[in-house]
């Protein structure tokens, strides 16, 4: 039995226009929140640094400050964050082209 689809939830208040850094300890990544719909990442420092993308993105409120946001890469590398900008705090799950999985946590901080 599937589940039934959740209705489309108002991400107002995602901080649109702002540069994010995401340190999951082995590396930094710069998000930089162009839209609603559009991010744009830069990979600082770590395997894949110099990495950098413009990515279509989904956003959905969980609560004021909390953040369920996905995308896929063009390699075909799908992202989830939980991203709680209250507590400058993120939780990521990936699946990389080779179908590996990877969960991870860190800190977030604005930058600009």
């Amino acid at each position: 039995m599937s589940e039934p689809s959740l209705p489309d939830q108002d991400a107002g208040g995602y901080p649109v226009g702002h540069t994010y850094v995401f340190d999951i300890g082995d590396a930094q990544i710069e998000h930089t929140l162009e839209s609603l719909q559009t991010l744009r990442y830069r990979i600082l420092t770590g395997e894949r640094a110099g990495g950098a993308g413009t990515v279509a993105i989904q956003v959905r409120t969980l609560r004021p400050d909390l953040y369920l946001v996905s995308w896929q890469e063009a390699d075909q590398l799908s992202v989830v964050h939980v991203e709680d900008f209250a507590a400058g705090r993120f939780e990521a799950c990936i699946t990389f082209p080779d179908l590996s999985f990877r969960r991870l946590r860190g800190r977030m901080w604005r930058v600009v």
